[in-house]
């Protein structure tokens, strides 16, 4: 059975070829190694022969896919981390003349199953992550105060002190390295309380 040639193939427009099996055997048809035959009397496994029509008529032919460049690698997300994504567009077309000019088509007129990926992973470099997330990691280590409710008063009157917890909080855990939430932005613990006099005046 002739074999049609591809779109690009340099053959003549209705040029095909037929290929046969070749086996080294005896006159019973057992098959053997082909170290037992006679390399030079080896029959030929293909020719040419001229098909009754022209493959490069052939829509699969005529209607191919197109792919431009791929772009440069994209940052996606930090929790990604170093896998990013490159692109490219994919488009049915057909060329219109031996200066390589191209129509695009709609994508029906082309074999879907030989369409081009147009997405594929690709490494981010550690500069570009940390270019994209050095502020957000930044904050994910930067701490931040939290406090309780004030306590009762040392003294109903005359001048008192009231304390509250606070804590330095990191994600969802309290830390003693109070420097990830600032220190000069800690709260105050304690304060004074009911000044007024005991008497009833102030």
């Amino acid at each position: 059975m002739p074999s049609i040639p591809t779109c690009n193939s340099p053959t003549s427009a209705n040029a095909g070829t037929q290929s046969r099996e070749v086996y080294c055997s005896d006159a019973k048809g057992k098959v053997y190694d082909e170290k037992y035959c006679h390399g030079y009397r080896k029959p030929n496994t293909s020719q040419t022969c001229e098909l009754d029509f022209n493959p490069a008529e052939d829509p699969s032919c005529k209607y191919t896919w197109y792919a431009t460049q791929w772009t440069d690698c994209e940052f996606q997300s930090c929790s990604e981390r170093n896998k990013g994504k490159k692109t490219r567009r994919v488009i049915c077309g057909t060329v219109l003349d031996d200066d390589g000019n191209m129509k695009k088509l709609d994508e029906e007129k082309c074999n879907a199953t030989k369409k081009y990926h147009d997405v594929e992973d690709c490494e981010i470099t550690n500069e570009e992550v940390e270019k994209n997330c050095g502020d957000e990691e930044a904050r994910a280590r930067k701490g931040v105060w939290f406090s309780g409710p004030w306590g009762e008063c040392s003294k109903k009157c005359g001048g008192g002190r009231r304390t509250r917890t606070v804590l330095c909080m990191l994600g969802n855990r309290p830390t003693t390295d109070v420097k990830v939430c600032g220190e000069e932005d800690v709260l105050f613990t304690s304060e004074d309380c009911n000044p007024g006099s005991c008497d009833g005046t102030i």
